[in-house]
């Protein structure tokens, strides 16, 4: 293999080491059947990469629909915020009258309540009763030594009337209706000539007499309000 002066090559055998027609023959056919594989190689790598390269644009080209539909969801999701705010204080206002009612209400509700104890701790010897009576207006009745009983209209008159009605809870006395405007009682008259200044709480802290010369056609009333 070194007869004229050349240099094996490693894959090649023996039989290819016979000088310059040797090399002249894979000059001829071998270099070009190279040079063709390498060229197939480069544009099959060529054309790989434009398809590549294509796919990428294609993707590129959807970023502007992408970024739209973006910003519309993020227009949505602002414009539902601001429903959402907008209810959120709708809420907050309603809730605020709301409490200002209820707080309204309770007052009143103890108000009632006051007026309820008043009734209860203050006349519990008194009562309104009789034909047309209410809760403010009455045949006067009051519970003495254990009995209850009428009063007689003898002297009586506002004042008396509106001792009556503080007893009851109420702020004033409407009038002091006589012979038993308000009906005929029954059972004993405990109170006769009832004298009072109007400014006593109770009827029993007024002047008055057990004695009386009185029917029950005579029994007094009283309207509150």
């Amino acid at each position: 293999c070194h007869g004229h002066g050349f240099r094996c090559v490693t894959t090649w055998g023996l039989h290819n080491c016979e000088g310059n027609e040797s090399l002249q023959h894979h000059r001829e056919n071998v270099l070009p059947q190279l040079l063709e594989d390498v060229n197939q190689t480069s544009l099959r790598a060529i054309l790989e990469l434009e398809q590549r390269t294509s796919s990428e644009i294609r993707k590129l080209e959807h970023l502007p629909t992408f970024a739209e539909s973006l910003n519309k969801s993020t227009v949505n999701i602002n414009q539902n915020l601001d429903e959402l705010m907008g209810k959120l204080s709708n809420l907050s206002t309603i809730l605020a009258a709301t409490t200002t009612n209820l707080r309204t209400d309770l007052q009143a509700l103890s108000i009632n309540l006051t007026k309820v104890s008043n009734i209860v701790q203050l006349g519990r010897n008194v009562r309104l009763r009789g034909t047309g009576a209410t809760s403010s207006q009455g045949r006067v009745e009051v519970l003495l030594n254990g009995q209850w009983g009428t009063v007689c209209d003898d002297g009586w008159d506002i004042n008396d009337a509106t001792v009556v009605c503080r007893q009851l809870g109420y702020s004033r006395a409407l009038s002091a209706p006589k012979v038993a405007a308000y009906g005929r009682g029954s059972g004993p008259i405990l109170m006769d000539d009832v004298y009072c200044n109007g400014n006593e709480n109770r009827l029993n802290q007024c002047n008055f007499i057990t004695d009386h010369n009185c029917g029950h056609h005579e029994d007094a009333g009283v309207s509150c309000a």
